[in-house]
């Protein structure tokens, strides 16, 4: 025999509904809070804010299908074909729902950080949602992954430490002496105010170019100094090249003309 359901059952859902869109909120202030005392910062409260809601949202169909005593076993059973079909529709929004759910718990991309997701978007992580990521490119767009593909793809974290490492070539001309060529790169990266000294910074040799021989300078930087630190340290190596008397060599072309008899 059916039950149908009563006023009460309703009354009682939108209790429940809204006894758990409180919890959600409160759970996220007192979270919010006590981060705040402990002296931390919350760095992903949109993500947070997406757990919640999952948690919550769980606790809110066990507690309906509760309420209305309803019994999923004869709904599986007379879901028949279109089940099937209905669950071939459903199975890229499940697979980043899943996929969601894994980046959620495992972490692989947070909100604030500087990733590369596959070979064509990289950009800081604006928020992680269930069914997708959003990522903010470093001119300015928005754009939404889905979670499966996030999941799928090869993740680049441009920042997971403190500091990070800029390098590039430096070309010094033949007739130089190499010893204090080397030296005035080094005092270059030394007196630099953006680079941190005490992480590897190096001058190493790379090989004999066609009109100099080439040094890779490998220095170390912060990511508040992102921006200033490529403009700050070639001005020191041109600076103290020049101290010493060294131009950087412009590309050359010897040509020999031959006399015939």
């Amino acid at each position: 025999m059916t039950v149908e359901p009563s006023h009460w059952d309703f009354a009682l859902t939108v209790v429940l509904i809204a006894a758990l869109w409180f919890l959600y909120k409160i759970t996220f202030l007192l979270i919010q809070h006590a981060m705040k005392t402990a002296g931390k910062e919350l760095h992903a409260p949109n993500t947070l804010k997406t757990i919640l809601g999952i948690f919550y949202g769980i606790i809110g169909i066990v507690g309906i299908v509760k309420i209305f005593d309803l019994s999923v076993t004869p709904l599986m059973a007379s879901l028949g074909i279109g089940g099937i079909i209905v669950g071939l529709a459903l199975q890229e929004p499940l697979g980043n729902l899943f996929a969601g759910i894994f980046i959620l718990t495992t972490g692989v991309v947070k909100e604030g950080e500087a990733v590369g997701i596959g070979d064509d978007v990289s950009g800081v992580v604006e928020v992680v949602r269930i069914n997708h990521t959003v990522i903010k490119t470093y001119d300015g767009r928005r754009v939404i992954i889905p979670n499966r593909r996030v999941w799928q793809s090869n993740i680049v974290h441009y920042w997971p430490g403190e500091a990070r490492r800029l390098e590039f070539t430096v070309g010094i001309p033949y007739g130089v002496d190499q010893e204090r060529a080397v030296k005035a790169l080094w005092k270059a990266i030394e007196t630099s105010e953006h680079v941190v000294q005490d992480l590897g910074n190096n001058v190493i040799f790379k090989g004999f170019g066609p009109s100099s021989v080439d040094y890779n300078v490998y220095v170390w930087f912060r990511r508040e100094s992102w921006g200033k630190i490529q403009n700050e340290i070639a001005r020191r190596i041109v600076e103290c090249l020049k101290e010493e008397g060294i131009e950087i060599p412009y590309p050359q072309l010897d040509v020999h003309v031959r006399r015939e008899a």
